[in-house]
């Protein structure tokens, strides 16, 4: 089943979600998908792997040890942090 676009009206803007349902052993699921925050979500991503970048410069032992960081980077077998982009 595709997904299907529904507005909500909302007091300062709309919001605009793509809705789908499916059941899968007798459970009924529902998902949701809203562009806007996908793609504010995609640019956050952007920007911090950009911010990384620039700090992996200044060497990588400091970056991994920081738990907001360390979801984006991982340890190569040559032990340099690599992005994951």
């Amino acid at each position: 089943m595709p997904f299907v676009l529904l507005l909500l009206e909302r007091r300062r803007s709309d919001t605009q979600l793509f809705v789908k349902q499916a059941t899968v052993h007798g459970a009924r699921y529902i998902a949701c998908r809203n562009e806007a925050e996908a793609e504010k979500d995609r640019a956050d991503r952007r920007a911090i792997v950009a911010n990384l970048k620039k700090r992996l410069s200044g060497g990588d032992k400091a970056l991994m040890g920081n738990a907001g960081y360390r979801r984006y980077l991982r340890m190569t077998s040559k032990g340099k942090a690599l992005d994951q982009t």
